[in-house]
């Protein structure tokens, strides 16, 4: 699965950009600086999963789509949503909780972007009947529940997700 390495990349990318702006921004600069980090990285997760969805199908049916031109839905780039989150964290958590849940937000956000992404892809792609869950390397109890034995959804279907997965839906042609 390509996919889930190229998010795991994003997310490792936000991660380090995490460190460098947590170390010289406080208060509302630093808020203010993650909310736009976070949807540059939830924009790159999108695009990267639609162009790897142009990737998978023509790989598996050998020709390539028409067109496909997957804007990025609103809700992954609303930095008012993020600005929101991240202002919660900040306030409310001390100051090692506050690290582990910004680190959590800032790798969860894109790759879940790319997760929903991925799957906008194919149903506007439309060459896919359905989806498999495709699991990651160290899926855990409730992924692997999901996963169904690699039962295939309908297009329509969202690919459920918590914190912190990094499954990724593999299409069925």
């Amino acid at each position: 699965m390509a996919l889930d390495n190229e998010l795991t990349q994003i997310a490792d990318r936000a991660t380090h950009a995490l460190e460098r702006i947590r170390a010289n921004l406080a208060g509302d600069e630093l808020i203010a600086m993650l909310a736009d980090m976070v949807a540059v990285s939830n924009s790159t997760a999108w695009h990267t999963a639609t162009t790897q969805v142009i990737a998978d199908l023509t790989a598996a049916t050998g020709t390539p789509p028409a067109t496909l031109n997957v804007p990025v839905n609103a809700h992954w780039l609303d930095r008012d949503r993020l600005t929101e989150g991240l202002s919660l964290i900040m306030a409310e958590a001390a100051e090692a909780d506050a690290d582990m849940r910004l680190l959590r937000m800032v790798t969860g956000e894109p790759i879940e972007a790319g997760q929903r992404g991925y799957q906008a892809g194919l149903l506007a792609d439309g060459r896919a009947r359905g989806w498999r869950r495709g699991l990651e390397s160290a899926a855990c109890q409730l992924c692997t529940w999901w996963w169904r034995n690699g039962q295939v959804w309908p297009l329509e279907h969202t690919m459920p997700t918590h914190t912190g997965c990094q499954c990724v839906p593999e299409p069925v042609i």
